[in-house]
């Protein structure tokens, strides 16, 4: 939920941290899953140029944007 409460510019602070803690456990990755999940992200993204930095980036960013539609806190009547 703290995830998901965070402005853009919060997620893009932190993103780099978590892009790096994102991208050590994408490398334990099987190649070919990797090759797959980044051409998924391309293309979803509509990002051709996107690397495997990008990748992780984009991965949070998708995350956070879901999490906003379902876990964000709410004023409940």
């Amino acid at each position: 939920m703290r995830f998901a409460n965070l402005s853009e510019d919060e997620v893009q602070v932190i993103e780099a941290v978590l892009a790096k803690f994102l991208n050590q456990r994408l490398e334990g990755l099987d190649e070919q899953v990797n090759d797959e999940l980044l051409k998924e992200c391309k293309e979803r993204s509509g990002d051709n140029s996107l690397d495997d930095a990008g990748v992780a980036g984009y991965i949070l960013t998708e995350l956070w944007k879901r999490l906003r539609e379902t876990h964000k806190l709410r004023i409940v009547e």
